[in-house]
């Protein structure tokens, strides 16, 4: 079995109900790591000092030439501190989240301090309150059954009340949701991956940071995303060691582009995540709404994943702002459907992140 499938299988029985709150935080990293992250990179590190833990955007993990200002590595760590805090939850404490508590410093996010259990007055403070959602209960149950699914959806649309709850749920927590349904704008936005696949994979900086992540999809790495997420499956797929040398010396931009724009059309909803303001603190709130929402399409048997290329494209960012027609700014591209279940990326356990 892959190491890194292991942390997937945190088992709440074992949380140190009688512990110190050094160890009750670091049983809680166990839920944080399970976030989604850009390339699977899984760029968070978590340092705690008696009863505070600090996460912190690892720098090593950056992207220098799609996210030069390490906005896609903060709503990662912003979906992993959504997990922390759902979690604490389910074991019965609140948390008080300091964000950015050292005013210059982009990379420690949060500071979070454990408080007391939560009453009835906050006991849905994660979950959207409109009804017939699920409960933060229920989203915690779901935790680590949320997939990034890469394949082909079956037929079928995702009910108008399950997309209602998502989006209140992304606006209650510093975000807007814009669902995109029609087929000519969904054609319009597929357009857009396709041509940010192709003026990607152009350039070959692009290439070689990509080629640092894809491996083959049954490799026994801890991060990474698996080459078939990239239109790579069948034989350039089985190239296992030379797959990221491929990736690298060849522009594969047209294969990856058609790939990616015909996910994109046949979805049958894509949802575009944004925030009015584009600023460091507005990237942790989308995080963790990014979290919630995908967390509420698990709860409805949903599946979804990410099409971020024309975001990370900034005149195609613009683009598809235009497109849209919302005030600010997209922050993350998903498709959402119903599919085959799938297994799950590996992870890096808890104790590789604790500094």
């Amino acid at each position: 079995m892959n190491d890194g499938l292991v942390p997937w299988q945190v088992d709440g029985t074992d949380f140190p109900a009688s512990g110190s709150e050094t160890q009750k935080l670091q049983f809680l990293v166990k839920y944080a790591v399970l976030a989604p992250s850009k390339y699977n990179a899984q760029p968070w590190l978590f340092e705690i000092c008696g009863n505070s833990l600090d996460l912190i955007c690892d720098r090593n993990w950056a992207f220098r030439v799609t996210d030069p200002q390490s906005r896609e590595l903060t709503l990662s760590c912003g979906a992993a501190l959504l997990n922390l805090r759902l979690a604490a939850q389910h074991f019965g404490y609140t948390t008080r989240v300091e964000p950015f508590p050292w005013p210059g410093d982009r990379y420690l996010l949060a500071r979070v301090r454990l408080g007391p259990p939560p009453d009835q007055d906050v006991c849905r403070r994660f979950a959207a309150s409109v009804a017939n959602g699920p409960s933060d209960e229920e989203l915690f149950n779901v935790l680590k059954k949320r997939r990034t699914y890469l394949g082909s959806f079956w037929n079928g649309s995702p009910p108008d009340g399950v997309l209602a709850r998502c989006s209140d749920t992304a606006s209650q927590h510093g975000a807007w949701l814009h669902f995109v349904k029609d087929s000519a704008k969904r054609t319009a936005v597929a357009n857009l991956v396709a041509r940010a696949d192709r003026e990607l994979m152009a350039e070959r900086a692009f290439r070689r940071e990509l080629a640092r992540w894809i491996h083959p999809t049954r490799g026994k790495s801890k991060d990474g995303v698996p080459g078939a997420s990239y239109g790579l499956a069948g034989p350039l797929n089985l190239l296992t060691p030379g797959l990221p040398l491929l990736i690298w010396t060849l522009n594969l931009g047209s294969l990856v582009g058609f790939h990616h724009r015909e996910l994109a059309k046949r979805a049958p909803v894509l949802a575009v995540l944004g925030t009015v303001d584009d600023t460091p603190q507005s990237w942790l709130a989308a995080g963790q709404a990014l979290q919630l929402v995908l967390l509420q399409a698990t709860a409805a048997g949903l599946v979804a994943s990410f099409l971020n290329q024309p975001i990370e494209v900034e005149h195609l960012r613009l683009q598809l702002a235009k497109l849209i027609g919302e005030d600010g700014l997209p922050q993350i591209l998903i498709r959402l459907g119903y599919g085959t279940p799938v297994g799950h990326t590996p992870r890096r356990p808890a104790q590789e992140v604790l500094i």
